[in-house]
């Protein structure tokens, strides 16, 4: 079963003190998939509420971040109390007031697959992630021209020809059908005028689709000192641009400077153009040649162009001997992203007055990786000698590429199998890295683990991502053994929270009753029941319980699981909230439920996974 399909429930890391003795609590906080969604279209904005949990609480939101680029949160009024009061007189408790506080989510999904992204909220200095997740789609063709209008080879002396520059054709589209690009051409006047194309299939041909992508570089040879433009034209069975022209342009010049290369671009290898990836800074060397019969003068450098520098020049009024030459590096930061094409010009003035200017060439890929599921990742209940599994997926999200070089195994009793970089590193580029986690326990309890995900993305630690999962022991065990629905309007319905039934007998059981008994029964209800009542040995069976509070204060029931050997019990707790002024709170510390808003109180159908944490923290 994959999770970024699913919604999940993870936990939020407090704790609630009473009197001076401690308690480890475990509250939910709700992970959310926003589905589907167009690449590079935003989707609706998604609201986030946190609420404080049963009892008297306060406690103070102060951050919540991300760092992904489908997602973006918009959390304004941070510090913010979350809170919930007392009313009634005297030391009773009739019923509570709650003060929450909401945030939202977008969804701008860059490329098409499933992505996910931890978001932390931080509460009193103590941090807590959940998990947003969506799946970035795409038309069936969409071609994507890089550079997509302009392209300019600057100043070319007179019978040379200038360096070649990339033209990138990809086909973003989702397929499985390929985009068929029928020609990429220079028109006949631009051919005369000494445009070329000088690499790059130019016939018919396919370009598979979810990215696949066509490189093609062009030149120009001006014949004379004259400014030139010409027009590159892709035409290809996109529906909806057929036809994309490129303006391209150059300058014929005359001088004894030389520039070698004759337009400086970011060399690597053979390759004439590279796009590094953002936070991989590199030197581009070029050297200045005097063609003349006698001495040259230079008299300063000018470099224009964000994210360019000059490393090394020569001294201010150098002077270079006839058929001499002298070097200059020049280096690209690459600290934000840009598209492949022209970043900026170097101007040299020489010669009393005599001024070349040429173009610098190159660009800087955005990298980032996808990880699904991410974050807090729990297997569920397992039977003690079963195992349980949960695959996952490394993704890139932006057009820079990576390799992973490791992936730590956590420690046992879970488990690494699958994609792993055992014998060398895995590159990550239209595929996904695919790997699963295993557990398979000798001993009952609670079980906690992680493993680090390492790539060579510029600038990036290690990935960690933390594992947990409950062995039980032989006999049937519910999981939770309770359960807390935490503060709800009257009125209102809880987000709904799991209870896992797990046969972890030798023969398979039936389900023969589920009912919810106690003194506020009516208050609590199964959302969502098991598929099926037949339970096989290891099986388990998962019922969904929300609260609609019919009136404020403390609410208790028993969820009654009868099966065709006994019957298991689970605790169900919550509390009522109404609209009452008082503002008195003790000074005890808090736990908080976190719920979203802005919909059904609980979809019918979805599939929740239950996942817990808890932490301690003693009183100052």
């Amino acid at each position: 079963m994959c999770l970024p399909l699913l919604f999940a429930i993870v936990a939020c890391v407090n704790s609630l003190e009473l009197g001076s003795d401690e308690q480890d609590t475990t509250v939910p906080l709700q992970d959310y998939n926003f589905g589907d969604q167009q690449v590079h279209v935003a989707s609706a904005a998604h609201t986030f509420t946190i609420s404080p949990a049963s009892g008297v609480q306060s406690d103070t939101v102060t951050a919540i971040t991300e760092s992904c680029p489908d997602f973006s949160i918009v959390a304004t009024g941070l510090p913010a109390t979350v809170k919930n009061v007392c009313t009634g007189g005297g030391s009773a408790c009739t019923g509570y007031q709650a003060t929450t506080y909401s945030f939202t989510a977008t969804f701008d999904p860059q490329v098409t697959q499933t992505v996910s992204c931890v978001v932390t909220v931080t509460i009193n200095a103590t941090a807590t992630t959940f998990t947003l997740t969506g799946r970035g789609t795409e038309p069936t063709i969409r071609e994507s021209v890089s550079p997509a209008t302009t392209l300019d080879l600057g100043q070319v002396r007179v019978g040379e020809t200038s360096a070649a520059a990339s033209v990138l054709v990809r086909n973003f589209g989702s397929g499985p059908q390929p985009m068929t690009v029928s020609s990429v051409s220079f028109d006949a006047a631009s051919l005369a005028k000494g445009f070329a194309i000088k690499s790059g299939t130019t016939t018919s041909h396919v370009v598979a689709a979810n990215g696949g992508s066509d490189p093609y570089t062009v030149t120009c040879a001006p014949a004379s000192a004259v400014a030139l433009a010409g027009t590159l034209t892709i035409a290809s069975d996109d529906p909806a641009t057929p036809s994309v022209a490129i303006a391209v342009s150059c300058t014929g010049i005359t001088s004894t400077l030389q520039f070698l290369p004759s337009s400086p671009a970011l060399l690597n290898g053979t390759q004439a153009q590279k796009a590094t990836r953002v936070g991989e800074p590199l030197d581009i060397p070029i050297t200045l040649k005097n063609t003349g019969s006698a001495s040259m003068t230079i008299h300063s450098l000018t470099l224009v162009g964000d994210q360019l520098s000059i490393v090394t020049q020569p001294a201010t009024n150098a002077v270079v001997a006839a058929g001499g030459s002298t070097p200059v590096v020049l280096r690209f930061a690459a600290t934000t992203a840009v598209d492949q094409g022209t970043l900026g010009t170097l101007t040299v003035t020489h010669d009393s007055g005599q001024v070349r200017t040429i173009n610098v060439l190159g660009g800087a890929l955005a990298t980032s990786m996808s990880i699904s599921p991410d974050g807090a990742v729990n297997l569920g209940p397992v039977c003690i000698g079963k195992t349980a599994s949960q695959p996952f997926f490394i993704l890139k999200n932006n057009p820079g590429t990576f390799v992973v070089s490791a992936i730590s195994q956590p420690d046992a009793p879970f488990g690494l199998t699958g994609q792993l970089p055992t014998s060398g590193p895995i590159a990550v580029d239209t595929n996904a890295v695919s790997f699963t986690a295993n557990v398979t326990p000798t001993a009952a309890g609670a079980l906690h683990s992680m493993f680090d995900v390492t790539t060579d993305i510029p600038l990036a630690a290690p990935h960690t991502i933390s594992l947990a999962a409950t062995a039980l022991p032989a006999g049937v065990t519910p999981t939770p053994a309770m359960l807390d629905l935490g503060t709800v309007s009257v009125g209102a319905t809880s987000v709904g929270q799991t209870v896992t039934l797990t046969n972890c007998g030798e023969a398979p059981l039936t389900l023969t009753q589920t009912e919810i008994v106690g003194a506020n029964a009516a208050d609590f209800s199964i959302a969502v029941p098991p598929t099926s009542t037949t339970l096989p040995p290891g099986g388990s069976a998962m019922f969904v319980i929300v609260l609609r509070p019919t009136a404020a204060g403390g609410l208790a029931a028993t969820l009654q699981l009868t099966y065709d050997t006994g019957t298991a019990m689970v605790p169900l707790v919550g509390t009522g909230t109404g609209n009452v002024p008082d503002d008195r709170v003790p000074e005890s510390s808090t736990y908080y439920g976190c719920s979203t808003t802005g919909g059904a109180a609980w979809p019918i159908g979805a599939i929740v996974l239950g996942l817990g944490f808890a932490r301690r923290r003693r009183r100052a």
